[in-house]
């Protein structure tokens, strides 16, 4: 069971996680004898959660490969735009006199943690106020996960200025790989072994990981990783400064090189020129 719950899609996970929390307000304000509320939270959270068990069913039964890149910003804009409309539903349902594109509004706010909102504090009960303070939290928490697990690879929303070592020029902590995230690096990694197949099956990976001690390191165990997969291609290692001077002494020694954008472009120039 857990092993197909870690399969699912994210909206799909989505969707069964704003499900079951509809159930906390429900359980409120049951509580509080706020019974038109709890009616409300606890049949939309039955609906949805009965819906995303067959959506998650038809999903497993027809499993589709892991997207990346930009597939993971879709999903992003979907989160924001889309589930606030699952979430509205109960919102809806238990404030009279509302309408709907006010509650989608509502948990759109909550959502993006903007905090701005369309109704008088006492005219939402206090069941309703938890479940605006429910949707805060899976919202922030949701930022707080995709900023980690799809802008920083991609080096978006700022991350790009971390990696860099922001505007003051110091060294960054950390980065994924020189030119991108794991991901892109393995891609070009295999594009070099496939081609390294059609010709004289002869990799070099041309790097500097003894001075760029966190980029490029990784960077090596990225393409080190790869070479594991083409035992019949062979793997070699070269630093750019030794690689420049074979590079003339002895161009024929390389057959395919992957290095990185940086390196890739001088070293292009010097093998035009000769």
């Amino acid at each position: 069971m857990e092993r197909m719950i870690k399969a699912l899609p994210l909206p799909i996970l989505l969707m069964g996680v704003s499900a079951l929390a509809m159930y906390v307000p429900a359980i409120h304000a049951l509580l509080t004898h706020h019974h038109h509320t709890a009616r409300a939270f606890f049949y939309s959270a039955t609906l949805f959660l009965f819906a995303t068990a067959l959506i998650g069913l038809a999903n497993g039964s027809n499993p589709r490969p892991a997207r990346a890149g930009r597939a993971s910003l879709l999903i992003m804009l979907a989160a924001f735009t889309v589930l606030p409309l699952m979430l509205a539903v109960p919102f809806y349902v238990a404030v009279r006199d509302t309408s709907f594109f006010n509650s989608w509004w509502e948990m759109v706010s909550a959502f993006t943690t903007t905090g701005g909102t369309l109704y008088e504090p006492t005219r939402l009960v206090g069941s309703v106020h938890l479940w605006r303070g429910l949707v805060a939290w899976m919202g922030g928490f949701f930022i707080l996960v995709m900023a980690i697990a799809v802008l920083a690879p991609m080096r978006l929303g700022g991350f790009e200025v971390f990696f860099s070592g922001g505007p003051s020029g110091a060294p960054a902590a950390a980065a994924p790989a020189a030119d991108g995230g794991a991901e892109m690096s393995e891609r070009i990694a295999h594009y070099a072994f496939k081609l390294a197949r059609e010709r004289r099956k002869k990799v070099t990976n041309i790097t500097k990981s003894n001075a760029m001690l966190h980029s490029l390191v990784y960077w090596d165990k990225v393409i080190e990783e790869v070479s594991q997969q083409y035992p019949d291609v062979d793997y070699g290692i070269m630093l750019v400064d030794a690689a420049t001077m074979k590079f003339v002494q002895n161009p024929a020694f390389f057959d395919v090189i992957v290095t990185t954008n940086q390196f890739g472009d001088i070293l292009s120039d010097l093998g035009g020129a000769m």
